[in-house]
């Protein structure tokens, strides 16, 4: 499993290795920076097969741009709060992607964290995600937190 967080929320990191922990009971370690985004990488590696991706639309797309080639995971979960973001370069890998569940307006809000018991501010998707921990299928969990694009 990785979980790419772009380095404007780099604020976050730790905080995100916790909610890790915590929903997914998986320790993770700090990548290097690299195009823009820190990866956090699951104990051991293979943990998981899902790549989730935080950022703004313009940073995703940068990276799916630069880096699309590197995804090797067959989950995608791309969490970002506008879905103006353009998915189809990722839906031409055969891959499984998610996005964060969006409002009337197409846009996921950021909750309050600290409303919630967290330290960074999230979307609804990731709340629910969080919640659902205790089940232990990985993609029924992902399937009831994020709303699928292919």
């Amino acid at each position: 499993m990785r979980y790419l967080i772009s380095e404007s929320f780099a604020a976050t990191v730790h905080a995100r290795q916790k909610y890790i922990w915590d929903s997914m009971n998986l320790w993770t370690k700090q990548n290097p920076m690299e195009n823009g985004f820190i990866t956090l990488e699951s104990i051991p590696a293979c943990s998981l097969d899902v790549l989730f991706i935080i950022g703004h639309n313009f940073q995703i797309e940068h990276y799916l741009d630069n880096c699309l080639s590197e995804i090797y995971e067959n989950n995608v979960v791309v969490i970002t709060c506008n879905s103006g973001i353009q998915l189809s370069r990722l839906c031409q890998l055969c891959k499984n992607i998610y996005l964060t569940h969006q409002g009337q307006e197409r846009i996921a809000n950021l909750l309050n964290g600290a409303k919630y018991g967290f330290s960074f501010d999230l979307t609804e998707s990731e709340l629910i995600f969080y919640g659902n921990r205790h089940l232990t299928d990985i993609t029924t969990r992902i399937n009831s937190a994020f709303t699928r694009v292919k």
